[in-house]
C-alpha cells in the first residue's frame, strides 16, 4: 500500500514536469516559432520530461533498498555489541559429580515454578517423564547464568531425579 501511494505521487511529480515542459514550449511558440533550433529544444525538453518519471521511481527505490540495507548493518552492528545473557559455567557446575548424568533420564513429580519470588507460579504440579536419548527443547529466557532459589531447591529436595 505504502508502494502505491509513493508511487502515485512519484507519477504525479512527474506529470508536473512533463506539464511544465509542454506549457513552456506552447508559450515560447510564437516569439521563437520559426527558429529551427527552438522545435528540436522543445521536443528534447519534453521527451526528458518523460523519463524522469521513471527516473524519481528508481531513484526512490534504490534509496529505500539502501536504507533497508544499513538498518540491517546497524541491527547487526548493535547485536554484536549486546553481552550475553548468562556464564556458560556457574558455581553449582562444580557441585555436579563426574559420572552426571548416569541414568540418563529426567523426571520432574510435582514440579512448582515461578518466574520470580512474589509471582503467581507457572508450573504447578507438573508431573514429567523425560526417556533416556529422547530429544528436547529449552525454549525461552535463561535468567542471569544460575537456578533461581525455587528451581535449586527442586535439586535440593530430590524432586527432580536423573
Amino acid at each position: 500500500m505504502a508502494q502505491c501511494w509513493l508511487a502515485v505521487r512519484l507519477e504525479f511529480v512527474g506529470t508536473i514536469l512533463i506539464s511544465l515542459a509542454c506549457i513552456c514550449s506552447v508559450v515560447q511558440h510564437p516569439f521563437r516559432g520559426g527558429d529551427p533550433a527552438f522545435a528540436g529544444l522543445a521536443g528534447l525538453s519534453i521527451s526528458f520530461a518523460l523519463s524522469v518519471t521513471q527516473a524519481l521511481n528508481w531513484t526512490v527505490r534504490m534509496a529505500s533498498d539502501l536504507e533497508a540495507g544499513m538498518v540491517g548493518v546497524e541491527r547487526v552492528i548493535e547485536y554484536s555489541k549486546i553481552q550475553t545473557e548468562a556464564a556458560h559455567s556457574t558455581p553449582l557446575d562444580a557441585k555436579i559429580p563426574q559420572t552426571w548424568p548416569s541414568g540418563g533420564q529426567i523426571t520432574f513429580k510435582g514440579a512448582k515454578l515461578r518466574y520470580r519470588p512474589g509471582m503467581p507460579l507457572v508450573l504447578k504440579g507438573l508431573d514429567v517423564h523425560i526417556p533416556a536419548k529422547a530429544k528436547v527443547g529449552v525454549v525461552g529466557r535463561t535468567g542471569a547464568g544460575r537456578f533461581p532459589d525455587h528451581v535449586t531447591s527442586l535439586f535440593e529436595d530430590n524432586m527432580l531425579t536423573f
